[in-house]
């Protein structure tokens, strides 16, 4: 992914998910080596958000992934709302393709209107890792 060209036409913050999933495999890799415990698995039940939604103007406030019906209703209302045709959904190349829809909007926009969100995933440390924590906070304040 990291040397990939091809990255951008689906993503639209190539170093944002690099780090992502750089962190998310070192604490997983701190699950595997057993200083943390994953409590909440994240990441399901994504959906896209309208981030300039009102309450008086708008008819809907997010799109859950994969309902195209909802994805276009908030298509549809950032373009009423920006004063922009609703055509663009032509432009792309699968209009049911939720990655492909808000990248086109929001290039129409010139901003992020539509981002999405999944919940994120809760790790803890384990009883371990906190007498090893506590123990690092001691130290570190017996050097001062």
């Amino acid at each position: 992914m990291k040397e990939s060209t091809a990255v951008e036409d689906v993503i639209d913050d190539k170093d944002r998910v690099l780090t992502s999933l750089k962190y998310t495999r070192l604490l997983n890799d701190l699950v595997d080596d057993g200083y943390l415990t994953l409590e909440f698995q994240g990441g399901t039940n994504p959906i896209i958000l309208d981030v300039e939604y009102d309450s008086t103007r708008d008819t809907r406030n997010a799109a859950p992934w994969g309902d195209a019906s909802a994805l276009h209703t908030l298509v549809s209302q950032v373009c009423d709302r920006e004063g922009i045709t609703r055509d663009l959904l032509s432009e792309v190349e699968n209009p049911y393709d939720v990655n492909q829809v808000r990248q086109k909007v929001n290039e129409a926009v010139g901003r992020t209107v539509l981002l999405p969100y999944a919940d994120p995933s809760e790790y803890r440390f384990t009883k371990e890792t906190y007498s090893l924590v506590s123990e690092k906070v001691q130290a570190e304040k017996e050097e001062q």
